[in-house]
């Protein structure tokens, strides 16, 4: 008993020494060596989970910067299965530790950041995530073996696999699964704003390809694009990957993606990424006349009021829009047809039927209208975009001849 006294004193020790912003750098980087030799050889060759646990935990609720130790940890642990293993086993637990001491979300955090007890929260989640990026990413699929740190690995003492190739695949899926847990665990708490866009940015890349099920995901993706502003623009990437590659279903998708359609939307930081997206997203022909017809009046009204880059893409946009779904050609220009001296569509020269503040694109008007909008870009302020207008004016109206609607 005196002995095992001791020996947690001296691991405390070595945890505190790991994670201090007083410890010097030599001093950190032997303290996590011996440490995680204890975690290596402290269970007769299987990984001691109980004490890299209690490391972890010091690491998410230290309250200083906690880059240098997670440096160390990613450069010299973490491409060995087991600790990646156990890393994600013990973030899971504290993930759900922590959410269950705090509620609300991310934006209250944000906004109620006086209080000490949120701010620590947010401290902590912030770390969490931290851990979790640090952690190189594992092709699942290419490893036909797995490094491991200590000497049993994932398997129990004693436990032989028949063969190398059986082992490595059930390996993959046993990291894949803590893998998905660990991530779920952490979407599910309240996260600072700060880190919520993060990890929208880059979920798509580096969380999706690496889940078991990625499906899962599909409450917190569409959570997040019914926000609105940037936070939807952020969430499109996700939510196309689940709903092209994965079967999800969003019945008002289309909706939603239409009233992203704002100038805010084209001086956003991921405004490239978006309309990438958005161009993708119109390419099916499958899409009504009216669904497609009402994102191309909406993006040239939007003409009127983006910068000049924005108008040269949202030329292109047109264009092809126009080019795969020849039904909608009509906008190009409407022929005012005489009968008895009464003009019959547009019914009032002049009117623009179309509404903008109109958030349902199936009453927007935007089959009763036309994109009379780029035909003033021919005289905008900047001799690209007239330039380029009258270019693509030119080509759609010689496609409209060889393939009249």
């Amino acid at each position: 008993a005196w002995l095992r006294q001791r020996f947690d004193e001296f691991v405390a020790a070595l945890v505190e020494l790991s994670v201090s912003p007083h410890s010097d750098e030599a001093i950190r980087e032997v303290a996590l060596d011996a440490f995680m030799d204890f975690v290596k050889l402290g269970k007769d060759g299987s990984f001691h989970s109980a004490i890299y646990h209690k490391f972890l935990h010091a690491v998410v609720h230290a309250t200083n910067s906690i880059d240098d130790v997670l440096e160390l940890l990613g450069s010299k642990y973490s491409k060995y299965a087991d600790v990646c293993f156990f890393t994600y086993t013990s973030l899971d637990k504290i993930a759900n530790s922590l959410g269950s001491q705090t509620t609300g979300s991310g934006k209250d955090v944000l906004q109620n950041g006086d209080d000490g007890a949120e701010d620590r929260s947010a401290i902590c989640v912030r770390n969490v995530y931290n851990i979790l990026v640090h952690i190189p990413a594992l092709d699942f699929k290419k490893e036909s073996k797995f490094d491991m740190w200590s000497t049993v690995g994932l398997s129990s003492k004693g436990e032989k696999d028949t063969s190398e190739g059986s082992s490595a695949t059930r390996i993959s899926k046993k990291l894949k699964l803590k893998f998905t847990k660990a991530w779920l665990a952490f979407l599910k708490l309240p996260l600072p704003l700060d880190v919520y866009k993060e990890v929208l940015a880059t979920l798509h890349q580096n969380v999706i390809p690496s889940m078991s099920n990625p499906a899962i995901l599909c409450d917190f993706l569409t959570t997040s694009y019914d926000i609105g502003g940037v936070i939807s623009v952020m969430a499109l990437s996700g939510l196309f990957i689940l709903m092209t590659q994965h079967q999800l279903e969003y019945p008002k998708f289309y909706d939603k993606l239409y009233a992203l359609l704002t100038p805010a939307v084209f001086m956003a930081k991921h405004r490239s990424v978006f309309l990438q997206l958005l161009d993708a997203c119109l390419k099916s022909s499958y899409l009504q006349a009216y669904l497609v017809a009402s994102f191309a009046k909406r993006l040239s009204r939007l003409t009127l009021s983006v910068p000049p880059a924005g108008a040269l893409i949202i030329i292109a946009l047109i264009h092809n829009l126009l080019r795969r779904h020849p039904s909608i050609n009509f906008l190009v220009h409407w022929e005012v047809a005489q009968d008895d001296g009464v003009a019959s569509l547009p019914k009032k020269i002049g009117a623009d039927p179309f509404n903008n503040e109109e958030t349902d694109p199936a009453k927007s008007g935007a089959m009763r209208s036309s994109l009379w909008e780029i035909d003033t870009l021919r005289h905008h302020y900047t001799p690209a975009v007239s330039r380029y207008q009258e270019d693509n004016l030119v080509s759609l109206f010689q496609w409209r001849l060889r393939f009249p609607v």
